[in-house]
């Protein structure tokens, strides 16, 4: 039987879901009101293009554009490289104005990635000739009819956009490259040169895979300007810009992760970052929780009790010493993890809001995301989850409250350290914590 907590949040969920249909709807309405698909001031053509992979041996790859119309697409590896590549250029000369990289090189690139066995068999003069009949290939496949009011061709080693045979400058297309795949999403966000949030607010939304050149670069960017900057988080652990700089050298953390943490910092102690961290209360003791054979289920392998200790007083720190740092600790139920920020601009607030997906708990680093940056969507989580956590009767906001929970989990480890007949009850962590063991 569902708890009346369960039964709050679903409701709330539900409402939230409801409302990200409905503006899914009017985008796709928007985007369709036309004869070819125009942003909202009338001056921009959008072009969308999806990758994929099918269970087909000899084209495995399926590129699908749309523009006036929506045309599908499979694909052989080589063509999918070199499909893959010109509209990565398009997006490029869309966003920036200029392309980036030499097109054989990066073709070799993506067909590495995409088919490794099929790149060892390919030749330089392959993928050349491959380039070369990219024109005709391009012309035959994504061109349907004369009369078409957007077509596709090659001109110059480009990929150029025609509406009624006339090209429409880069600068004039706002393109869409997004992927199901995570070997070609990963491809994208080493490779492109653009950064994830200026697809990010060119897109509205964005699905970034996890790793140094995808959720991590992007969290980064939030972070890394001069505006003022309020984050609010629900996690499953502390996140990195909690962490201490000495933990993060130690486990080799990339460094767009220490470079958060450093910026964090230096924000919370100038005052223009103002960061609420929800955890939930069994977070802090999962973080002393040892896993026979593993080690400490929350950290890396080779994490000591004094590293978890520093770990632990930094966090108290914080609470104590950066008025932009908040703790938070609650047991509201929560079955997905989420991130808002609210970067205040001269010109303009801009907010943006994170879905985390659901990790287990020893997965500190894998952490899918999809990003939005929508009003709406920002103020409706505020209201319906966030607001609704933080006046949860268990939730705890007072600073001397929270650090008198994070000096008992401290004194927990040391006592379990220090006595090994000594371990931690594994369900009830906001009641009794350790038992002596039967001897």
């Amino acid at each position: 039987m569902k708890t009346e907590n369960e039964n709050v949040i679903e409701k709330r969920l539900a409402k939230l879901e409801a409302q990200l249909a409905q503006l899914q709807q009017d985008k796709t309405q928007s985007t369709q009101a036309g004869d070819y698909a125009l942003s909202p001031t009338g001056d921009t053509l959008l072009i969308r293009a999806h990758f994929g992979r099918v269970a087909l041996e000899r084209k495995p790859f399926v590129v699908t554009l749309e523009g006036s119309e929506r045309i599908s697409r499979t694909l052989t590896p080589v063509r999918a490289a070199i499909m893959l590549v010109l509209l990565m250029d398009l997006v490029e000369r869309s966003e920036t104005g200029k392309s980036s990289g030499d097109t054989a090189t990066r073709v070799r690139e993506a067909l590495a990635e995409l088919a490794p066995e099929e790149n060892a068999e390919a030749s330089a003069d392959a993928v050349r000739v491959a380039l070369y009949r990219a024109g005709q290939f391009v012309r035959d496949e994504f061109s349907q009819t004369i009369d078409s009011e957007i077509s596709f061709a090659v001109e110059k080693g480009s990929l150029a956009i025609l509406r009624r045979g006339i090209p429409v400058p880069a600068q004039s297309l706002q393109v869409e490259l997004t992927t199901s795949d995570q070997t070609i999403s990963s491809f994208l966000d080493r490779s492109l040169a653009t950064s994830p949030l200026a697809r990010l607010r060119k897109a509205k939304a964005l699905y970034v895979p996890p790793g140094n050149d995808g959720q991590d670069r992007l969290l980064l960017e939030f972070f890394e300007h001069e505006h003022p900057l309020r984050e609010v988080s629900l996690f499953y652990r502390p996140t990195i810009q909690s962490f201490p700089q000495d933990l993060l050298a130690k486990f080799v953390y990339a460094k767009n992760r220490r470079r958060r943490q450093e910026i964090a910092i230096q924000g919370y102690q100038s005052g223009r970052i103002h960061y609420i961290e929800i955890l939930p209360r069994k977070a802090l003791w999962e973080m002393i929780k040892r896993i026979p054979g593993k080690g400490f289920s929350a950290y890396p392998s080779g994490a000591t009790p004094a590293d978890v200790v520093s770990h632990l007083d930094h966090l108290q720190f914080l609470v104590r010493s950066m008025a932009g740092y908040e703790l938070v600790l609650t047991d509201a139920f929560m079955p997905f993890y989420i991130n808002t920020f609210e970067i205040t601009r001269p010109e303009a607030v801009e907010r943006f809001v994170l879905f985390f997906q659901q990790a287990e708990q020893d997965n500190v680093r894998n952490v899918s995301t999809f990003a939005l940056k929508d009003d709406a969507v920002f103020f409706s989580t505020q209201d319906r989850i966030i607001k609704w956590v933080l006046s949860h009767a268990t939730t705890v906001r007072n600073r001397e409250t929270v650090l008198s929970e994070l000096e008992a989990v401290r004194n927990a480890l040391i006592e379990i350290t220090e006595n090994p007949r000594i371990e931690l009850l594994p369900d009830s962590p906001a009641a009794v914590h350790s038992v002596q063991k039967a001897v």
